[in-house]
């Protein structure tokens, strides 16, 4: 088993070495259409500073938008809270990753986040939808791609008006995004399959 492998090479102490930090929840929630990042943790040990990365779609992309400083090392709970000053189209991704002081850091969770801006006349009607849809309010040119829950690409075409029919017949049902990008803007929509 990979427990032995470890004692194999390194001994037993590194199979009960705690962990940095033990995170009891990394949550969002909205206020005046920013996003909201709360997170609490049980102890710490070495904590220098925790990271905060937003991407579009959970799995590429990621940047960092903020680090907040740690409590070193404590066995109390400890409570953080950062306001993402931007507002944007549909959904975005945040990523929790915690530093040690000597440099050694872990990802903990990663959340998403839809406080509601308006995107400024992109829409997919109907929505919800059988895979058959229009996207309407969009840029000559934009690029659009569908995104599924996991972050796979299933559709992208380049429009060559302000809108675009599109059907998804070998989709499955569920929850997809609307991604419509120019050199300018970057817009997400949600939309769901039935």
């Amino acid at each position: 088993s990979s427990t032995f492998y470890l004692e194999a090479l390194f001994g037993c102490e590194t199979c009960n070495t705690p962990l940095p930090v033990t995170l009891t929840s990394f949550t969002t929630n909205c206020n005046d259409k920013k996003t909201v990042l709360n997170w609490t943790t049980a102890s710490e040990q070495n904590n220098d500073y925790f990271t905060l990365e937003r991407s579009i779609d959970g799995t590429d992309d990621w940047r960092t938008v903020a680090t907040v400083s740690g409590n070193g090392s404590t066995y109390s709970s400890s409570f953080y809270q950062w306001t993402d000053l931007d507002r944007f189209y549909g959904i975005r991704y945040y990523r929790l990753s915690q530093t040690d002081y000597d440099g050694q850091f872990e990802v903990l969770k990663v959340i998403s986040s839809d406080c509601g801006v308006d995107t400024d006349g992109v829409s997919v009607l109907p929505n919800p939808n059988n895979g058959e849809f229009t996207v309407t309010g969009i840029e000559e040119g934009s690029l659009i791609q569908i995104v599924n829950i996991t972050g796979q690409v299933v559709y992208e075409e380049i429009t060559t008006s302000n809108f675009a029919v599109i059907q998804l017949n070998a989709c499955s049902k569920g929850i997809y995004f609307l991604r419509s990008q120019t050199d300018r803007t970057n817009q997400v929509t949600k939309f769901i399959v039935k």
